[in-house]
């Protein structure tokens, strides 16, 4: 029987033997292919690697692993900016070392400018000028004791004191305070520098006392009045100066005054930064920092004193009938100009519009001193006068003084541009020519003498109103 097999148009016969052969080649073909080996039993791709069982084993070729699909790269959450000031919100703020005013409505301090919103002032706002004016009150010490006058008892026959340099005391004296300020600019040490000028002066204090006699009746026929004073005390109620001596009337006259200047650098250290206060109307607002704050200052001083005193005696002598006037008169006059340099500062407590501590300044200077005085009697009438007097003197010395001020102070500011001071200092000024303390009460003084070991200790009340802009 001929092989069976399906006989094709063009005659010839395809056997089923070649038909299975061929189509196991092609089988093989594709089981070594990557597609095949890739293609798992469940119609989908396997992992790189990952075998399968079902696939023909093709032991020559191993398998290729598969690039994982690109990934597109997901966007960075930015962080919110805040919304900058501009360049005119930033203007007022450029002095307070790169601060920046907030803005987008919740803020006002750009409005405020970079100072506090209470009192106007804060870490980056000092002032450009300022001026003060007011007045110092003072009082001032008395001069060394002196005995300027004698009582003579007839009936004892001794000698009492009647008045002294120290009867007369001084009330307070008013004068004027004014400072002239301005701002030089801000240093590597983070610290202010102000220049300024201050006087303060026309403090004068002006007292008189006068005391009066008895009648001394030396039973010749002579009648006189009782006061004496040290010229030739040795020989008692006939002392040979007449006009001081055996008066009816002695008086003591003393006037003072005292002007300053000084010119100095203020260094004042600035505070810390001020705060962004939040507040209950949802606002922000500028507020300065509380806390202590101390200022220095060294400078030129010139402090000058200009005093006079008068001693006047005045009498009658009755010798026998005949009654004529007797006088003396005791006029001194000095100058102290002091000239140096000092230093100083401050310690204050600052809460916002207040502000109250402790001040001080101190110096050594070189005082140019000098002292006139004239001593004149007239008693030619007097029958026991027998030393007329008729002297000038005249007295200058160089030295050193020492002037030392200390007080507490305070302020309060009314306005942004305005400030109400006050303070209570003490002061003591050594090495001083002062005019009582040049009395002598000698017949011969020696030229030349001034006395230069005085002191005047002073205290008193300030007050004046700040203007600055």
């Amino acid at each position: 029987m001929p092989p069976s097999g399906e006989r094709r148009e063009d005659g010839l016969v395809k056997k089923p033997q070649q038909a299975t052969l061929i189509g196991l080649v092609w089988v093989s073909l594709l089981a070594g292919s990557q597609a095949v080996a890739q293609y798992g039993t469940q119609g989908q791709f396997l992992a790189p690697g990952q075998p399968d069982i079902l696939a023909f084993p093709t032991p020559s070729l191993s398998p290729q692993p598969i690039s994982p699909p690109p990934v597109s790269p997901q966007p960075v959450p930015q962080q919110a900016v805040p919304p900058q000031p501009t360049a005119m919100e930033t203007r007022a703020c450029e002095s307070c070392g790169g601060a920046v005013c907030l803005d987008g409505g919740t803020c006002d301090a750009c409005a405020l400018g970079p100072c506090c919103a209470v009192c106007g002032r804060g870490s980056c706002c000092p002032d450009d000028w300022y001026v003060e004016q007011g007045v110092r009150i003072l009082t001032r010490s008395k001069p060394r004791f002196e005995v300027t006058s004698r009582r003579f008892d007839s009936a004892a026959g001794t000698f009492s004191t009647a008045m002294t340099t120290r009867t007369i005391g001084f009330d307070t004296a008013a004068g004027y305070l004014a400072t002239v300020g301005h701002y030089l600019g801000r240093d590597a040490e983070n610290r202010d520098h102000f220049v300024e000028f201050t006087y303060w002066g026309m403090n004068t204090w002006t007292e008189g006392r006068t005391i009066n006699g008895s009648i001394l009746d030396f039973g010749n026929g002579v009648i006189t009045g009782n006061l004496f004073t040290p010229f030739d005390s040795d020989n008692g109620a006939f002392a040979t100066v007449g006009g001081f001596n055996r008066a009816d009337e002695h008086s003591i006259w003393y006037q003072s005054r005292v002007n300053n200047y000084e010119l100095n650098v203020r260094l004042r250290p600035r505070g810390r930064r001020d705060r962004m206060v939040l507040h209950s109307n949802g606002r922000w607002r500028r507020e300065c920092q509380p806390g202590e704050y101390t200022s220095y200052l060294f400078g030129f001083r010139t402090f000058s004193i200009r005093e006079a005193f008068t001693f006047g005696s005045r009498g009658q002598v009755d010798d026998n009938g005949a009654v004529n006037s007797v006088s003396g008169d005791y006029n001194i006059r000095t100058h102290n100009d002091l000239f140096g340099l000092q230093f100083g500062g401050d310690y204050m407590r600052r809460q916002c519009k207040w502000q109250w501590g402790f001040r001080s300044k101190a110096g050594l200077f070189v005082n140019f001193s000098d002292q006139f005085s004239t001593i004149v009697t007239d008693a030619t009438d007097d029958p026991m006068a027998t030393t007329p007097l008729d002297i000038s003197l005249v007295g200058q010395k160089d030295a050193v003084s020492l002037l030392f001020e200390i007080g507490v102070a305070g302020s309060y500011r009314i306005r942004p541009n305005m400030v109400l001071h006050g303070a209570y200092d003490f002061m003591w000024v050594t090495g001083l020519a002062l005019a009582p303390e040049q009395l002598t009460f000698q017949i011969d003084p020696p030229d030349g003498r001034i006395n230069k070991n005085g002191h005047i200790y002073s205290h008193g009340l300030t007050l004046d109103l700040e203007l600055t802009w």
